[in-house]
């Protein structure tokens, strides 16, 4: 591998692109005709494929691909990432690198930048041409392009300057139903260093399990366990338990079962850990 892909996929963290599978890589140095030469970053070992995959006489040096299973960071949102929501740190960095100025010899393009990137526009591109605003279908929906330019372009917008009136944010945060929570707990797994936090309804919560896109906004007498509408306007991705229990990624703190009182408002998403978007750069 030439100093030039070493340094392009050095770009590119491999752990913190989302919870992905790892990069394909297509080194530009190889010729198209004769076979592609791939190699992964996870093993030395160097292969070969027969077929190309490229049309024939495809110019291609100096080409820096990937081909990547992508998981959104926010499974629950379309607000563009490090956008309206996120704390005054994020807002700066946002100014600075999601889209960075690629004018310069000096530009740095971080793996953080790669992902906020491709997570705000791949959704902005989902919900303009997909129907039921991207949520639970692949259906292509039956509109204009200049429509859809118009959806896609009020979804990459913050907050005090996008049509919350129209397509996307019309709809989008739409509540599903809200449930009585009545017992909470948490737990702790350190192989992962994850806070889980479980709820029990007061009745059965009626979120159908073969749906992983379910996500909740918590609001119960412990503000330990309470969800920020500022940070998650949407929620935050569930896991359905059983018929009357749902958990939540969650928490910084360990916490026995203990009766509450509150709500939680059921939200639909993007999906919870399982979806993957296949992308080709």
């Amino acid at each position: 591998m030439n100093i030039q892909n070493k340094f392009a996929l050095g770009m590119v963290n491999t752990n913190d692109l989302g919870s992905q599978a790892g990069i394909s890589w297509f080194d530009s140095s190889a010729g198209v005709n004769g076979g592609p030469t791939w190699e992964d970053p996870y093993n030395t070992t160097t292969t070969t494929t027969n077929a190309s995959v490229f049309p024939p006489n495809t110019p291609i040096d100096n080409h820096f691909r990937i081909f990547d299973r992508f998981s959104f960071k926010d499974l629950a949102d379309i607000n563009p990432e490090n956008g309206s929501g996120s704390s005054l740190l994020d807002l700066l960095l946002s100014i600075m690198e999601l889209y960075p100025n690629l004018n310069s010899d000096t530009v740095h393009v971080s793996h953080s930048t790669t992902q906020n990137s491709m997570s705000t526009v791949a959704k902005a591109m989902l919900v303009a041409l997909l129907d039921n605003n991207g949520k639970r279908t692949t259906n292509l929906a039956s509109r204009t392009l200049a429509e859809k330019k118009t959806i896609f372009f009020n979804a990459l917008k913050k907050e005090e300057v996008r049509d919350n009136s129209s397509l996307p944010w019309s709809t989008w945060r739409d509540p599903h139903s809200t449930v009585n929570i009545s017992t909470v707990s948490r737990s702790y797994d350190s192989s992962t260093d994850e806070y889980t936090s479980i709820f029990t309804t007061s009745s059965p919560h009626g979120l159908d399990s073969s749906y992983d896109d379910w996500a909740a906004i918590i609001n119960i007498n412990d503000s330990s366990f309470n969800t920020s509408t500022d940070t998650n306007p949407n929620g935050i991705p569930i896991t359905i338990v059983d018929n009357s229990t749902f958990s939540m990624k969650f928490g910084t703190s360990i916490i026995q079962s203990k009766s509450v009182t509150g709500t939680a408002i059921i939200k639909i998403g993007w999906g919870n850990e399982n979806i993957k978007f296949h992308m080709f750069i």
